[in-house]
């Protein structure tokens, strides 16, 4: 693999390193952690969700990833306010076994509720991303791609009480990244290849919770690549 063939692999990777989503060139849209959800909150109290995540992006050659993701929401005692939080571990690898990686994404969150219910909440808050992959080129030097996202996000998400069985919060985030890349080909007295990029995407999705505290967050396939992920949730 020559040095000038890491941009297309830098970016590619950039997108998935990016949370909570990112839009690429060809408008393929997905989040690799879920959305800043768990139940609703009264004042003062707490909720918290395990979720468990499986990625599949079938490119000419398949990355194919499974992680976890841990979600917090704290109310205030106003009852009108609070915070989140979330960490996702992202773990993927290419069907050829030239490419594998681990991912971590942190999410933090002020959030307000409207009404006082605590049913929608708006929040702001920071993404943050941090990637490492080895590459193997089939050359005499292997390769290293690191990335280090961050940004802003801004979003809004409404859960609605369907029975005693289930109940969906549909939610729409947007979020503006900014990152950094480094490519390494070989050993560290190689020459690195430096990149900075800037992401900005509107995320729209839902998550369907269902009696004993059971979750299944958003799935989205979009534009010229196709993408399946299916999480899994339990609140606690």
């Amino acid at each position: 693999m020559k040095p000038n063939r890491s941009l297309p692999l830098t970016f590619m990777l950039a997108a998935l390193a990016s949370a909570p989503a990112y839009s690429a060139e060809t408008s393929t849209e997905f989040s690799f952690s879920p959305p800043p959800i768990t139940e609703a909150v009264s004042a003062g109290e707490e909720s918290h969700r395990f979720t468990g995540t499986y990625l599949k992006i079938d490119l000419d050659n398949a990355l194919t990833g499974y992680g976890i993701n841990f979600s917090n929401r704290y109310g205030n005692a106003s009852g009108t306010s609070g915070k989140s939080n979330s960490w996702g571990l992202l773990s993927l690898s290419d069907e050829s076994d030239t490419m594998s990686g681990l991912m971590f994404n942190a999410n933090f969150n002020m959030e307000a509720y409207p009404g006082g219910t605590g049913n929608t909440i708006v929040f702001l808050g920071i993404p943050l991303g941090l990637t490492y992959f080895s590459i193997d080129t089939g050359g005499s030097d292997d390769a290293s791609l690191s990335l280090l996202t961050y940004g802003l996000q801004v979003g809004m998400q409404h859960h609605i009480f369907l029975s005693e069985m289930a109940s969906i919060t549909p939610y729409v985030t947007y979020a503006k990244n900014k990152g950094r890349s480094r490519f390494q080909m070989g050993d560290s007295s190689a020459d690195a290849i430096d990149s900075d990029y800037e992401t900005a995407t509107l995320t729209f999705g839902f998550d369907i919770t269902l009696s004993g505290g059971i979750s299944l967050a958003s799935m989205l396939s979009t534009g010229d690549d196709n993408i399946t992920m299916i999480q899994l949730g339990w609140n606690y």
